[in-house]
């Protein structure tokens, strides 16, 4: 299941290239629509080699929101064979009105995942992205999330 709140992305296949066309929510201040679904990014077309041992992986997200101090990461995760999977993460800061890339994990973070080249080689391989609105906004303000591109990097040894 890749739902975390209620709230799901529009064009989510804008964040596969960093061009200013991007995947976008719309969160609204009150219960049941603070918090939008992970936006999934799969299908990398990664071609590690059989038999190397994966050391970490780094994920890097470019995000803005139409307004500061409003929207925050709520979760983020890998995604193995299509399902979410390994430890959650995020950020901690608000998202800023210009798109900057924001970064989890590393050259030695397995998210608590032992992961194989087949698993990072797989197109059902990936990092899910959800986000919420916060701040002492009034009940039913509305605001923006944007998602302009989502990268992996694997590292590994042969």
């Amino acid at each position: 299941n890749l739902s975390v709140g209620a709230v799901p992305w529009v064009n989510p296949s804008n964040a596969t290239t960093s061009d200013n066309a991007r995947a976008t929510v719309l969160l609204t201040n009150s219960p049941g629509l603070n918090a939008s679904d992970y936006l999934a990014a799969t299908d990398f077309q990664f071609n590690i080699p059989t038999g190397a041992t994966i050391t970490g992986v780094k994920v890097e997200y470019e995000v803005s929101a139409v307004f500061a101090n409003e929207i925050q990461d709520i979760s983020i995760k890998l995604i193995l064979a299509g399902a979410l999977a390994g430890n959650e993460d995020r950020n901690s800061g608000f998202w800023p009105t210009s798109d900057a890339y924001w970064t989890l994990g590393g050259s030695a973070s397995l998210w608590g995942l032992s992961l194989t080249a087949a698993d990072i080689n797989s197109s059902a391989f990936g990092v899910g992205i959800a986000c919420s609105i916060f701040g002492g906004l009034p009940l039913g303000a509305t605001s923006e999330g944007r998602i302009d591109h989502i990268r992996i990097t694997v590292y590994f040894i042969c």
